[in-house]
């Protein structure tokens, strides 16, 4: 079965390879349940700022077409998810997830008087922050910090694409940023482990930043080497690779409970329809 990973198609795609995304949180902070690390949330992050108005249109809202005389989606080619709301016609391919209740849609996220830069946009995103505080860390690390670390676990997060926008910055977290995990494998054939820690805190930082390197090599090495295949065909877009690689990294086994992967191009000043469709 072909796979199109075009934006409307992406959980369509990462469902038929096996890829799981979850919206309820991955476990309780604090909790050392190890089951709980089973659990696997996989971020998109839609680079750029999708339109959510043109995504989850309110179709039955007088005021949407007033205020968008150019760009409005017809009410009559809506996908009506209630009486109010309904999806983008090019999303035709989440309908069947949402008819098996398999699909959440969350309204309204956002924070009032929206700064209108892209980059503390996302600063504000990924820190879980007030648009009035700056914070250093991110949600997905004060989450996840806290809580007992099972010994199997290969890495808290893997970042693929956009690594500087990291829901998983700050301290007490281990992290991956891969291209891809034959990449990783090959880049880290022949690295050492870290010697014995020594009395200068910023030399055993890196120790231990390396040795779980090579903790995390040594699994990738076991499981990926020769990475488990699927009846689906990815295509050679980039989105549709790291979802391939995803799938992978999943299906493998390593215990990894966050993955995050990127799609751009929602940067629209210009021809939003046609962009947003594509």
């Amino acid at each position: 079965m072909a796979i199109h990973l075009s934006r409307r198609e992406l959980l369509r795609a990462a469902c038929a390879a096996g890829v799981t995304f979850l919206a309820p949180s991955l476990f309780a902070a604090g909790t050392s349940d190890p089951t709980t690390w089973d659990r696997i949330l996989v971020l998109v992050e839609l680079s750029g700022g999708n339109d959510g108005l043109n995504t989850v249109v309110p179709y039955t809202d007088s005021t949407y077409y007033a205020k968008r005389p150019n760009i409005s989606i017809a009410a009559n080619t809506v996908l009506p998810l209630s009486p109010d709301f309904g999806f983008n016609p090019n999303l035709d391919k989440l309908m069947p997830a949402w008819a098996a209740n398999d699909l959440a849609v969350v309204l309204g996220v956002g924070y009032p008087n929206p700064n209108l830069s892209h980059f503390r946009g996302i600063d504000i995103w990924n820190t879980g922050s007030a648009s009035n505080v700056q914070l250093t860390d991110g949600w997905a690390r004060r989450l996840m910090a806290p809580a007992t670390v099972p010994s199997d676990l290969t890495a808290h997060g893997v970042l693929l694409a956009h690594t500087d926008s990291n829901p998983l910055q700050g301290a007490g977290v281990r992290q991956l940023a891969l291209s891809s995990p034959a990449d990783f494998i090959s880049n880290t054939n022949g690295m050492p482990d870290a010697p014995a820690a020594t009395g200068n805190p910023a030399l055993n930082q890196v120790l231990t930043t390396q040795h779980d390197v090579f903790g995390a090599a040594a699994e990738f090495k076991a499981k990926l080497t020769t990475p488990p295949t699927f009846n689906t065909t990815f295509r050679t877009a980039d989105i549709a690779k790291q979802a391939q690689y995803v799938a992978q990294m999943i299906a493998a086994g390593v215990k990894i409970p966050i993955y995050k992967m990127e799609l751009g191009g929602f940067d629209n000043h210009s021809n939003q329809r046609d962009n947003q469709s594509t």
